[in-house]
């Protein structure tokens, strides 16, 4: 889907963050993920996206001047606060390679590992990152 830049170019950031204003509607999550999905699709960023009691935890995926300009774009945004980025590694590939922005279906089965890893994202970063690459690729 998207060209992929060189293995000493492509960056994975994790970043959490608090929820300024009330997420209790689904049309708002929705709204956050079409425009995240325009905006990645664009600057050939892909990754995934959680919300839970409160807080998110999303995945970037790109060239470094790519998500660079992404993370000043979500730094801006009025519907967080206390973004922290939680890893930035250098990766030889996409954990995402097929979305601009992903959120994985929330049956009630998953509930529980999607808490744990908004739980772990600040403290055990890759594990929440691994959580929410399964969680993805079953739904």
């Amino acid at each position: 889907m998207f060209s992929k830049p060189s293995n000493t170019d492509l960056h994975r950031i994790a970043y959490s963050s608090v929820a300024a204003v009330e997420l209790n509607s689904l049309l708002l999550i929705a709204d956050i993920l079409a425009v995240s999905q325009r905006n990645n699709a664009r600057d050939r960023v892909t990754g995934a996206l959680v919300y839970s009691d409160g807080r998110f935890f999303q995945i970037l995926e790109g060239a470094s001047a790519d998500v660079d300009r992404v993370l000043a774009r979500v730094a801006g945004d009025p519907r967080h606060r206390e973004m922290n980025i939680v890893s930035r590694t250098k990766v030889e590939g996409r954990l995402f390679p097929d979305w601009s922005m992903r959120a994985p279906c929330i049956s009630p089965g998953m509930e529980s590992l999607l808490r744990e890893a908004i739980r772990s994202c600040d403290v055990a970063p890759q594990q929440a990152i691994e959580i929410v690459r399964r969680m993805v690729l079953s739904g």
